[in-house]
């Protein structure tokens, strides 16, 4: 299996009280950069590279990549 690498050009989006937006099955919402300039956003929502998130999130996003691929 290759190694999962996160992307400069994917986000989360993190609201005003710090949490990332996640789908209702509670998998964050990692956006690419066209999906970001789509998404309605609050004044005070933040978009976050996933490679400037700190090493614990990156690995959760990392797990959450892997899990979802294994699904398939």
């Amino acid at each position: 299996m290759s190694k999962i690498k996160l992307y400069e050009t994917d986000y989360l989006l993190k609201d005003v009280n710090n949490n990332y937006q996640k789908f209702s099955n509670g998998d964050y919402i990692i956006y690419s950069e066209m999906e970001k300039e789509r998404e309605f956003v609050y004044e005070d929502d933040t978009w976050i590279r996933t490679t400037e998130l700190s090493k614990y999130m990156q690995q959760k996003l990392i797990k959450q990549i892997i899990a979802n691929k294994e699904n398939k």
